[in-house]
């Protein structure tokens, strides 16, 4: 009988041990350092994010020049939008991709945009951050949160890829291994646009 008992609780004790490594309850997962250093916790996000087929809701932002772009000044486009933030190391890796998918796209395809969305850094970071990595496609930024919340759920780096007439037809969570790839799922989303 002592045995069962002591089984028990070793059971009890080792589930509630590995629970939060289990579940990342860690609030340490969410939170991001502030260009003080100090921890701030992650944007809201909210209860269902974009999936394939969703309309993508349309949003009003500024680049970080002033620039106010709105989504759906691209109906008849096909358009990229990724979500990144300059402390995820993901999303700093795959950059340079993105700018030399950018580069050639803007060349030669009019009818493809890639927009981009900061969805953290101040915009004195992000200056620094967009001279030092010579970035040159425009950086959208949500200083007042008025980001449709589908768009952050699945955090960063995400890319949606929507159709000419703004249908969500690919999600990428993870980061780009190259600019081909980039250009592979343009191509990929043209048998949309001939419906």
């Amino acid at each position: 009988m002592k045995r069962i008992k002591l089984s028990i609780l070793a059971f009890i004790f080792i589930t509630l041990s590995i629970l939060p490594i289990a579940c990342n309850t860690s609030d340490e997962i969410n939170k991001k350092p502030d260009i003080t250093g100090s921890i701030s916790t992650s944007p809201p996000q909210s209860e269902a994010g974009l999936v394939l087929e969703d309309k993508a809701p349309d949003f009003t932002l500024q680049t970080i020049n002033g620039e106010m772009i709105k989504l759906s000044d691209f109906k008849g486009k096909t358009v990229m939008i990724n979500m990144w933030w300059a402390g995820c190391e993901g999303c700093v890796e795959e950059i340079p991709h993105i700018q030399k998918a950018f580069t050639k796209i803007s060349e030669n395809n009019p009818d493809w945009a890639i927009l981009t969305i900061n969805v953290w850094d101040t915009s004195i970071s992000l200056r620094k951050f967009i001279e030092n990595k010579k970035i040159t496609f425009s950086v959208l930024i949500d200083p007042d949160k008025k980001l449709p919340q589908g768009y952050l759920k699945y955090g960063v780096p995400t890319t949606f890829f929507l159709d000419v007439n703004g249908i969500v037809r690919e999600v990428k969570h993870e980061i780009f291994q190259n600019p081909d790839e980039i250009e592979a799922t343009f191509m990929s989303l043209q048998r949309y646009n001939l419906q």
